[in-house]
């Protein structure tokens, strides 16, 4: 059939025309290959490394956060008195920095869906100061943990990844 020189078709459910193109009939809601509800939420995906990817971007700026604090009071929150100490603290503040500026961006692209194995990665960097956070510094503890949850959740939702 065709109407005004456009193909047409009639509905397999309702016997009623229908546009040739049409993914789904007017009358009755039939589908012919248009996406369904359950496709169309797949393609969205959940929320798990959008809250992920932000929970390692929170632990990253908590790091970056402590490590600016720590520069710039010149360690006195360790005690770090000695040369030797002092020293060992502003290395360790600087790779802390590091590790938190891998975490954010790793954290950025973990919303975005993108490069599963970097977003996991940068987790675990911002994970890795817990050894410091055992050692008495409460911010880090907390931020170690919360970058293991965003992990967590990443990894739970690893199939929502780009390749």
């Amino acid at each position: 059939m065709e109407a005004a020189g456009k193909p047409s078709r009639i509905c397999v459910v309702c016997q009623k025309d229908l546009s040739y193109d049409a993914a789904f009939c007017p009358n009755c809601g039939h589908n012919y290959g248009g996406p369904t509800g359950s496709e169309t939420s797949r393609k969205m995906g959940s929320l798990l490394p959008v809250i992920g990817g932000l929970a390692i971007l929170v632990a990253g700026l908590m790091h970056i956060a402590n490590s600016v604090v720590t520069i710039c009071t010149g360690g006195t929150y360790y005690d770090a008195d000695e040369t030797n100490a002092y020293n060992l603290v502003m290395i360790h503040s600087v790779v802390y920095m590091i590790a938190g500026l891998i975490a954010v961006v790793g954290g950025l692209r973990a919303t975005r869906r993108k490069d599963l194995a970097f977003s996991l990665a940068s987790g675990f960097c911002a994970f890795v100061v817990i050894g410091l956070a055992i050692s008495g510094i409460p911010s880090l503890f907390y931020a170690s943990y919360l970058a293991l949850a965003g992990v967590i959740l990443v990894a739970m939702a690893q199939e929502e990844f780009d390749s």
